[in-house]
């Protein structure tokens, strides 16, 4: 309802609604509620969801190096791609069983600086009943490990994540690093054992941090046009997830007397597919 304020005539009047500005009195022609359908309800519903989880992951790998302003609409077009062929539209149910998030495999996370510029070959990645090993071969560090200048070591960072994807739990795995200097003899195999819960999709990302050592101090080099880090595999492991969501912990004091603590060890991150 329209209402005088001073000389001025503001509010609604049918579909104009007049505000009163620095300028004067504006008008403007309301737009009419629209109505969604429920396939409408549901895609909308759907984006939401891929794109939060495909946030809740850019949030867990941000420990590997800086992102540049682009990772966001990168990874939200691949993972809308992978859930879609993962979705079957006559059921609305979600098959995982396949290799569609191997789609992942080989994104960037700072596209200023590809880590695959920087270190190749890549580390291998194999999944075998229910352990996924990550295997760094022979490295010659002169020709297979680029070092900017100033830089006299290089850390690899290696984290594994988990994820139920049909509860929206998730699970950040301990780093692994391997730390290795710029006149180093070449290395031998490096493996690196994660076990994989069944159900759950693992995803390992791969981040390179160089130093400059001076009496004992390291400084880091990396900024954000220069933070080589990757996704290296993006998997389903087949089965059911049964996990137990927590652990009771009992504390004993000196006095005698004892507590529990009840730790999380699959955090809510997600709604669910």
């Amino acid at each position: 309802m329209a209402r005088y304020k001073g000389k001025y005539l503001i509010g609604a009047i049918g579909p104009i609604t007049l505000r009163l500005t620095k300028k004067g009195v504006i008008g403007s022609i309301r737009v009419k509620d629209v109505k969604q359908t429920e396939a409408t309800k549901r895609s909308a519903n759907f984006f939401g969801k891929v794109v939060s989880f495909a946030g809740l992951l850019r949030a867990n790998l941000q420990s590997l190096g800086q992102q540049d302003s682009g990772l966001m609409n990168r990874l939200n077009k691949e993972m809308m791609a992978v859930f879609q062929q993962c979705y079957d539209k006559q059921t609305g149910v979600f098959n995982f069983s396949n290799n569609y998030f191997s789609r992942l495999n080989g994104i960037d996370l700072n596209a200023d600086s590809a880590l695959k510029e920087n270190l190749w070959p890549l580390p291998s990645v194999t999944l075998r009943e229910n352990q996924l090993t990550v295997g760094i071969s022979d490295l010659n560090i002169a020709e297979n490990l680029k070092f900017p200048d100033g830089a006299t070591h290089c850390k690899l960072q290696v984290l594994p994540l988990q994820f139920d994807l049909a509860g929206g739990h998730y699970r950040r795995m301990e780093m692994r690093s391997l730390l290795v200097k710029r006149n180093d003899l070449p290395l031998q195999v490096q493996d690196f054992l994660v076990e994989v819960v069944p159900g759950t999709v693992c995803v390992i990302g791969l981040g390179l941090h160089y130093y400059k050592e001076d009496n004992g101090i390291f400084v880091m080099l990396n900024k954000p046009d220069f933070s080589p880090s990757v996704l290296i595999h993006a998997g389903f492991n087949d089965g059911t997830f049964s996990e137990t969501l927590t652990e009771s912990v009992r504390i004993a004091y000196a006095d005698g007397s004892e507590s529990i603590k009840i730790i999380t060890t699959w955090a809510g991150g997600h709604a669910g597919f």
